[in-house]
């Protein structure tokens, strides 16, 4: 006598198992598909075998914490991370970004079944499957990045192109191997800049994607806007203005009602300093620009130059929607962090990641020399990554500070 499970695998389930399987067997990824696939594999080839920030220690921390126990809460003092902050019941939580954190909780949940498979340690396996977020998404980002190239008038092979500059010619390689909230935020940035030239459901996934910034980082807040308020002067519409608006409020929104039950007030977000914007007003603003773009220990110009040449190239298509669009949100982000300059111990300017997309677009449309410089470009950044992939940067610093070397006041030099 058959079984349920076999009656049912040659019934309508089975036929239906049957049929998935055969698309999925017979599916030939093209374009944009097989570009973003290729590049998912790569970035996943590079995933480090632990978390070694102390942000990443605590987004993680927050992710394993809903995937074990249903609530973000995390230890008060917890190893390799900054202590939690008291919220709601006594409880402690994370001060960092909550999006990355529950992106991970199926990842981790796999991580956790792989281990007990195996037999491997539980920690390592759950660290593992949660590092391929920030991958997946540098893939995203880059992938977003030839698709804005192709509306830029680039051909497949200059979206290509574009593409692989802004994936590995940029920061954005060394962020992608760390779990940090960066390649996430670049991905949905680069998306909305993407679906809000489109039309029907292509429009509605950059408005979720504008929404969900904010989660990934809440200065992304300022996209939103800054993009309507670009579409509406060129439209002469100001209706154009709402939507991108009312996105990035949907995601505040959701953001304060987070906090409102982790720390029983919507405005505290973990600590009094975490969105200081008194340094907006500083008198040094030309040295903070300088800093985040030029200077030889921070500056775009030194780790992702050929991000630098994308930008010179995007004017020749800022009189188009989609140029200009790069345009604001390239510079919105960049306004974004001229209050908070330094970063920490950051790998060049680890905030402007979320641009870098939007900056390399250009590329795809260059011809001649200057292509060949972009390649030359992307080529000699990917090398200054490579120090990166062998070993932590934060582990450099580490042993600096301990030779009396503060980083962090020699970015000048």
């Amino acid at each position: 006598e058959r079984s349920w499970s076999a009656r049912a695998l040659t019934g309508e389930t089975g036929k239906a198992l049957h049929r998935t399987c055969s698309r999925i067997v017979r599916w030939r990824p093209s374009g944009l598909s097989a570009l973003a696939l290729g590049l998912s594999i790569v970035y996943l080839v590079l995933i480090p075998p632990y978390l070694s920030s102390v942000d990443a220690n605590s987004m993680f921390a927050v992710a394993k914490s809903l995937a074990v126990y249903g609530n973000a809460s995390v230890p008060c003092n917890l190893s390799g991370a900054p202590p939690g902050v008291v919220g709601s019941g006594g409880e402690c939580y994370s001060a960092w970004y909550p999006l990355i954190s529950f992106l991970a909780v199926p990842l981790i949940t796999l991580g956790r079944v792989a281990a007990a498979t195996v037999g491997v340690d539980t920690r390592y396996a759950e660290e593992e499957f949660a590092l391929v977020i920030p991958a997946l998404a540098a893939a995203g980002a880059a992938t977003a990045c030839a698709a804005i190239a192709i509306k830029l008038g680039a051909s497949r092979r200059g979206a290509l192109l574009a593409a692989l500059a802004a994936g590995f010619g940029t920061e954005m390689l060394t962020y992608a191997r760390y779990f940090f909230a960066e390649t996430t935020a670049a991905f949905l940035v680069a998306l909305g800049v993407w679906g809000l030239t489109e039309s029907g459901r292509r429009r509605m996934i950059a408005l979720l994607a504008l929404g969900l910034a904010v989660l990934a980082k809440p200065p992304m807040i300022v996209i939103g806007p800054v993009l309507g308020a670009v579409l509406a002067i060129r439209s002469r519409s100001w209706r154009r203005l709402v939507p991108p608006t009312s996105a990035s409020a949907l995601g505040a929104v959701t953001y304060l009602l987070f906090n409102w039950l982790r720390f029983g007030d919507p405005t505290q977000f973990g600590g009094g300093d975490r969105f200081d914007v008194g340094n907006y007003f500083s008198l040094d603003l030309f040295k903070i620009v300088g800093l985040l773009l030029i200077s030889p220990g921070k500056g775009l110009l030194w780790f992702s130059p050929v991000a630098v040449l994308g930008a010179l190239a995007l004017w020749r298509h800022s009189r188009s929607e989609t140029g200009l669009l790069c345009v604001a949100g390239a510079v919105g982000v960049l306004v974004i962090y001229i209050g908070y300059p330094y970063g920490g111990w950051d790998w060049g300017g680890r905030f402007l990641v979320p641009a870098i997309p939007l900056l390399c677009a250009s590329l795809g449309s260059l011809r001649g020399r200057v292509a060949i410089v972009a390649i030359t470009l992307a080529a000699a950044a990917a090398v200054m990554q490579i120090p990166t992939m062998i070993a932590p940067y934060e582990r450099a610093y580490a042993e600096a500070r301990q030779d009396g070397i503060y980083l962090e006041g020699e970015r000048w030099t």
